[in-house]
């Protein structure tokens, strides 16, 4: 994209979200635009930087990292990167090192880690934590008792180093109206973050620097999404989020059996490969057209130089969600006492088993 390009779009949308603070009676400038820029390069961000766009989103925190403290070297203008999507606890220590913000905190474990690595450098920074109302395959906390424990906990002083700022939560990936209303009226009026920054409130979607995609719809959220204006976003009205209108780059990840799958984008937005398999990325992973799920990004700490006790995760094939702990022997060991050792593009267990990232 150039830079012409950035700047049509970025006022294309927000033009739709004033239009959309008029309708619902809101303040004009009560919504924050959080543009989503992970599979975008550094010079994509620094164009969208001088169109006065500060506040950007990524959830690939290896990626994200070398990313932002590229930009923050060369621009005059600081952006304020908050970190959306799944977060594993091997990947916070390098998270709150470029990030202001933590929006999906979905279970304690991941608050200690925060505030054990912010404690470090002495950091404080922001959190919101996310509610689970959509897919089985979206997280956040699904009990209210352990949303609140952790609230308590923050409210208590156990971590001093972290600031909740409210509430996310992703609407179900639906044409629907329906749910994606009953989302939203589960979250509403306390989901916003200091004067209605679109993380709550009402669920919808976010925009990315994207080839004319847009996130605006009636309730002008523009909070937590999984993708990077791909298709798989959904707001709380039926008006097309999501899709981009030209194609993006070429894309690859790897399958159940460790194979690179090369995916192109097609007219109508989806991904596909040479067989004319169609696939949808989401926050963990890659879904396919007949129901398999692929998961990627690895640990930033691999194997080596961790220290004892420390926290590595990953998804199996079946979607199970496997902590591993480092123990005394250098060895990444689940619940189960099962060894698994970290690749570069997957994680293998003691028995020769493969899950990809």
């Amino acid at each position: 994209m150039t830079a012409e390009q950035i700047a049509e779009n970025f006022e294309s949308v927000r033009n739709q979200i004033k239009e959309a603070e008029k309708k619902s009676g809101r303040k004009e400038g009560c919504v924050k635009l959080c543009a989503v820029s992970k599979f975008h390069p550094a010079e994509d961000v620094l164009a969208a930087l001088k169109t006065g766009q500060t506040l950007f989103g990524e959830n690939r925190v290896q990626e994200s990292f070398a990313k932002f403290t590229q930009i923050n070297s060369v621009s005059k203008i600081k952006p304020d990167l908050h970190i959306i999507g799944s977060l594993q606890t091997n990947k916070v220590k390098k998270a709150v090192e470029i990030a202001s913000c933590i929006q999906s905190v979905d279970r304690e474990e991941l608050l200690a880690e925060i505030e054990k690595q912010c404690a470090k450098i002495e950091k404080k920074i922001e959190v919101l934590f996310e509610i689970h109302t959509g897919e089985d395959s979206k997280s956040g906390y699904k009990e209210k008792s352990v949303l609140l424990k952790s609230v308590e906990n923050c409210a208590n002083g156990i971590y001093p180093h972290i600031v909740p700022k409210g509430l996310m939560t992703m609407a179900p990936f639906t044409q629907d109206e329906k749910p994606s209303g009953t989302t939203g009226s589960t979250t509403g009026g306390t989901t916003g973050t200091n004067g209605g920054t679109s993380t709550g409130g009402s669920t919808g979607t976010t925009t990315g620097t994207d080839n004319g995609s847009s996130g605006s719809n009636d309730s002008s959220s523009t909070g937590n999404t999984d993708n990077s204006g791909t298709g798989d976003s959904t707001g709380s009205d039926s008006s097309n989020t999501g899709t981009s209108t030209s194609t993006e780059a070429p894309r690859y990840f790897y399958d159940g059996s460790g194979n690179r799958v090369d995916v192109t984008q097609m007219p109508d937005g989806s991904w596909q490969d040479a067989n004319g398999t169609s696939y949808t990325f989401y926050e963990n992973g890659v879904k396919d057209s007949n129901g398999n799920e692929y998961y990627y990004d690895p640990p930033a700490n691999g194997n080596s130089s961790v220290e004892v006790g420390s926290k590595a995760d990953f998804y199996d094939t079946q979607g199970n969600h496997i902590i591993c702990t480092m123990d005394e022997n250098g060895n990444w060991v689940d619940s189960e006492g099962n060894v698994y050792t970290f690749g570069e593009k997957g994680v293998t267990d003691s028995n020769g088993n493969f899950y990809p990232y």
